[in-house]
């Protein structure tokens, strides 16, 4: 059975693989330099800052904030410590990393238009009533004016089901076949509507991309899709109960015809890009160790080959080859110092044995917070320090990604990753604390 898989691989990435250029962009140009470059996910798009207020909800606002001297966000309200910087000797400091999202431009309008909540909003504002603005002018606006102030791009994808067009994840995805998104079926027409709808997904990312550009030329920027595949919660999961292999392979050729499918379009219109590819599963159940001691143990360190097995099977399921993974990340959202060391020194000890040229990051971290309830935060951010300070398996990370300050009420405090300006002091003081280690690097 297992020969019979990889034969159905091999045959299904023939389209693919024969290609005239590298579907990896090779050496990322961010490495390693004895720091770790620290961001927030939406640092300057979300969050209240110093106005109290939501960006993006409205349109002129955005114009406001964005295209004017930098906007004041909650990074960099919590990063000065309280209630005055000079009495700690902290500094102001701006995200190294800015994470922005693709679905506000790939999402269908009809989804955008009777949708509620805050992601919907969002993606209303980047709309005409036709389709989205044509290169997404504005959002490419904020894009374009981070890069220049001396932030790195990360792009990710929470790309609505092409299957389904009544809701944005569809639990029963797990039942439709990702190799339809591939090819176009000639008889099954949900098949046909899910292939067409995908493309016009893409379609609409390579204009985007293309669009990433100034007067030196194309931006470098990190695409990061198809993340946390190894949970449960997003349609193109590979954690099905029934065929798990079938699922896998149908996973990864998808990941390998998209990448392929975006290089090879900007290629055709004569406008390469300098897109760097991120691979990021879950935490999910890798340090999910059986109960054999003294191999597996859950304390901080890889300290025995079968650790290090257990978890990189677990990492590498779904993994498509090097050829098209320019960064080996992983979203960690722990509040268990053992369990965030660990699988650090995971990432380290793979960057060793692959002796590539592949970085390593923390593609999403955070623990959420709550800007009124006193304590909850320091306690995360003074683990964190006490964490990256101690275990030199941080040193070889790339980058760290805080996750997004969402919504623009006290309703929504408890989707804060990084401290409001209305957070307790000992909230803020932590967080500072830990962004003035000597190793982490921001603007």
């Amino acid at each position: 059975m297992q020969h019979l898989l990889w034969v159905i691989e091999a045959v299904s990435l023939l389209g693919i693989i024969f290609s005239n250029f590298s579907m990896s962009q090779g050496l990322f140009p961010y490495p390693y330099d004895g720091k770790i470059k620290v961001g927030q996910q939406h640092a300057l798009l979300e969050g209240k800052g110093s106005q109290n207020l939501g960006w993006f909800f409205d349109r002129e606002l955005a114009k406001t904030f964005f295209l004017q001297k930098t906007p004041v966000s909650d990074f960099e309200m919590a990063s000065q410590g309280a209630p005055w910087p000079l009495i700690y000797g902290f500094s102001v400091k701006r995200p190294l990393v800015q994470g922005f999202e693709l679905f506000y431009l790939t999402t269908p309008s009809k989804l955008v238009d009777k949708a509620q909540g805050h992601d919907w909003e969002m993606a209303r504002v980047l709309r005409t009533p036709s389709r989205v603005l044509k290169n997404a002018t504005l959002y490419r606006d904020v894009v374009v004016k981070a890069f220049e102030e001396g932030s790195i791009l990360s792009f990710s994808w929470h790309t609505s089901n092409p299957f389904y067009d009544k809701d944005m994840y569809k639990a029963s995805a797990i039942l439709y076949q990702l190799e339809h998104l591939i090819w176009r079926s000639s008889d099954d027409t949900s098949a046909q509507r899910a292939y067409d709808e995908y493309h016009r997904q893409l379609d609409i990312l390579v204009d985007f991309f293309i669009s990433l550009k100034n007067s030196e030329g194309a931006l470098p920027f990190i695409f990061r899709p198809f993340h946390e595949h190894n949970g449960s919660w997003f349609w193109w999961t590979i954690a099905s109960k029934t065929n798990h292999k079938q699922r896998e392979i149908q996973y990864k050729n998808l990941w390998r015809y998209t990448i392929h499918y975006i290089r090879s379009q900007a290629q055709k219109k004569k406008n390469p890009l300098k897109m760097y590819v991120a691979y990021s599963p879950d935490k999910a159940d890798l340090t999910d160790y059986p109960n054999h001691p003294p191999h597996y143990g859950l304390d901080g360190w890889i300290t025995s080959s079968q650790e290090y097995k257990f978890i990189k099977h677990r990492y590498m399921k779904g993994y498509p080859g090097d050829n098209y993974v320019d960064i080996l990340g992983m979203d960690l959202y722990s509040q268990d110092p053992k369990q965030i060391s660990e699988l650090m020194c995971f990432l380290d000890h793979l960057r060793i044995e692959k002796k590539s040229k592949q970085a390593i990051a923390l593609t999403e971290m955070g623990n959420i917070q709550s800007s009124l309830r006193k304590g909850k935060g320091a306690d995360y951010f003074d683990m964190l320090y006490r964490t990256f300070n101690k275990n030199s398996c941080t040193h070889h990370l790339s980058y760290i990604l805080f996750w997004r300050n969402s919504g623009t009420s006290l309703d929504k405090a408890e989707e804060h990753f990084v401290p409001l300006s209305n957070s307790g002091h000992d909230v803020k003081n932590s967080f500072a604390r830990f962004l003035e280690l000597p190793m982490m690097k921001t603007l």
